[in-house]
């Protein structure tokens, strides 16, 4: 492994949770969805933080995230390409009003007024940061920063070595010979690539049950029949995450479920002949549908990023 490979940061992944756990280290953040309204230790608590310093911490969480890597895996991120939403998904709202709808309610609007501010505060540092570091950042107004990572990694840096850096399943459909992702989770850092994607991606609890996805788009085509719960995206009515699995497993592709044809007719599993029923019955809308909004290629493919922001020294960062 050489010393540095290229980092690809989703920042806002870095940004909600260092915003959350600095939220966390001075409130009752666990109760607070329960209670309504907010009481007023919590209003008074809230009202006493400094956007630049809730910021300030943010960033600091990133960077600690950057050491532990880099201390983990033994080589560095260098350099680091930033990745930023900038007003977020305009097309997936407009394809399906209901795109991360649930999330606005999960918190009182006095927590989600602060995050909006120490939100925008974090980026102008973060970019502060980008100029003094020589780190290039991308944006553009109507797209996600998932979608930006993957015009990074196929538009961008086809061949280049990269990780990215979020632990986002999300980003397991961009795992190719070029490109892995930094998955940390309870003070470990793993590395998700080609020749530990079957390994990383089964059930430790039962491998043999439920085995790993042998390839990137057999996650891709789980996710799209199973929904996102994390973007309210909802899948195939009865088809679960295990089942969405065992099917991408057994036929590969939507069109192999929908023609009834296995690529593996050895492995059989409990509620196959039902499932595919399901998915048969109920057509193609439904895919296309979640293709749509999961598939990060369908975006790349489809839309255009003209005005894609590419700066490395913006003076709109002062």
């Amino acid at each position: 492994m050489s010393d540095t490979r290229i980092g690809i940061v989703d920042w806002s992944y870095y940004a909600y949770r260092g915003f959350f756990r600095y939220l966390s280290s001075v409130t009752n953040l666990n109760n607070i969805k329960k209670q309504e309204p907010p009481s007023n230790f919590f209003l008074e608590g809230l009202c006493a933080q400094d956007p630049v310093h809730v910021a300030t911490k943010m960033v600091e969480y990133f960077l600690e995230n950057m050491i532990e890597v880099k201390t983990s895996l033994g080589y560095g991120m260098d350099p680091l390409l930033m990745c930023f939403d900038a007003t977020g998904s305009e097309f997936r709202k407009r394809l399906y009003p209901d795109y991360k709808g649930h999330r606005a309610s999960q918190y009182p609007l006095c927590v989600q007024l602060l995050k909006q501010v120490c939100f925008t505060e974090a980026i102008k540092q973060i970019k502060k940061m980008c100029r003094s570091n020589g780190w290039i950042w991308l944006e553009q107004p109507g797209f996600e920063a998932d979608d930006l990572v993957y015009v990074a990694c196929k538009k961008l840096l086809p061949g280049e070595q990269k990780s990215i850096l979020a632990s986002d399943k999300d980003y397991y459909q961009l795992v190719d010979k070029y490109t892995s992702v930094i998955w940390e989770k309870r003070n470990r850092v793993d590395v998700v690539a080609v020749h530990n994607f079957e390994v990383i991606t089964r059930d430790t609890k039962d491998p043999k049950k439920h085995p790993g996805f042998k390839t990137p788009s057999q996650f891709l085509l789980a996710k799209i029949l199973d929904g996102d719960t994390s973007d309210n995206i909802t899948g195939y009515p009865g088809i679960g995450p295990k089942t969405a699995k065992l099917l991408a497993l057994k036929y590969g592709s939507f069109k192999n479920i929908m023609d009834g044809k296995p690529i593996d007719p050895n492995y059989p599993f409990r509620g196959e002949a039902k499932a595919v029923e399901s998915i048969q019955a109920q057509g193609e809308a439904i895919y296309k549908r979640n293709r749509a909004l999961i598939d990060l290629t369908v975006v790349g493919n489809n839309y255009h990023f003209q005005n894609l922001v590419i700066d490395q020294f913006n003076k709109q960062a002062d």
